[in-house]
């Protein structure tokens, strides 16, 4: 698939309609970007919504933050243009135009039914198998040990309270996780895994959830991804306005 020219993606980033801001927030004028606090030397992990991002040591901090900036962009502009919640495919389908319409080359979005053995689904063990099958293992060990953070409990910290609220609507559920990793070639790499739950109850928590089969349906996609570098830096700073007043309400980082 080829990626859109940066004229054509500076048009559409300028036509998307977004959600207004949190009424807790005020945006200060001429502020562009967010400092999320990325370190290049680390192992670190953000939360983005509904999206857990991790990024392997050696990413810059522009890659993480262009990643981190456009799994929100995506998200409320898909969330914003999708009026039905648990319309899953809808909400998927807008996302991942809006992803490809800002120099993402997906290579494929297609949706499968995870088919678990025996009568029970563990989520978090699911989610482990399917990301097993496009990253290596150290890549694993990082979304398994980021995925550690979001377990429930006393004290829920920022981040878990984030993903909850974004990513879950009475029975369905919808969450992203994505690595980085630099290519070598002043460029990176990511692999994006998208999911969807539908379960036949009111959901009180996702990840860290068991099921019986029958309850519940667990669809999957997963992509290898490359971000067009002409594009990105061609509408950084135009991304980065566009979604500056909602990063306080979207956005926070997780020590792994």
């Amino acid at each position: 698939m080829a990626s859109v020219s940066l004229t054509q993606a500076q048009s559409y980033v300028e036509s998307l309609i977004l959600p207004p801001p949190p009424a807790s927030v005020l945006e200060e004028e001429g502020a562009a970007t967010a400092d999320y606090g990325f370190d290049v030397n680390k192992d670190q992990a953000s939360v983005v919504g509904s999206t857990v991002v991790g990024f392997i040591k050696g990413v810059t901090k522009i890659h993480r933050t262009d990643l981190v900036n456009s799994a929100m962009l995506a998200q409320l502009a898909a969330t914003r243009s999708v009026a039905d919640p648990n319309d899953l495919e809808a909400w998927y389908q807008r996302y991942f135009e809006v992803l490809t319409n800002i120099g993402w080359v997906i290579q494929d979005r297609q949706f499968n039914t995870f088919q678990q053995d025996g009568h029970e689904l563990d989520v978090h063990q699911a989610v482990l198998k399917i990301a097993s099958g496009i990253m290596g293992p150290k890549a694993v060990d990082l979304v398994k040990a980021t995925l550690e953070q979001l377990k429930p409990g006393p004290g829920q910290r920022l981040w878990a309270r984030i993903f909850s609220q974004r990513s879950q609507v009475a029975n369905s559920a919808r969450f992203q996780i994505a690595l980085a990793e630099e290519d070598g070639k002043d460029d990176f790499l990511v692999r994006l895994m998208a999911f969807g739950l539908q379960a036949k109850s009111t959901l009180t928590e996702v990840v860290f959830t068991r099921f019986r089969t029958a309850d519940v349906a667990l669809r999957y996609a997963r992509s290898q991804v490359t971000i067009n570098p002409t594009v990105m830096n061609g509408i950084r700073e135009q991304v980065a306005r566009k979604i500056v007043s909602h990063s306080s309400d979207y956005v926070a980082s997780l020590d792994i």
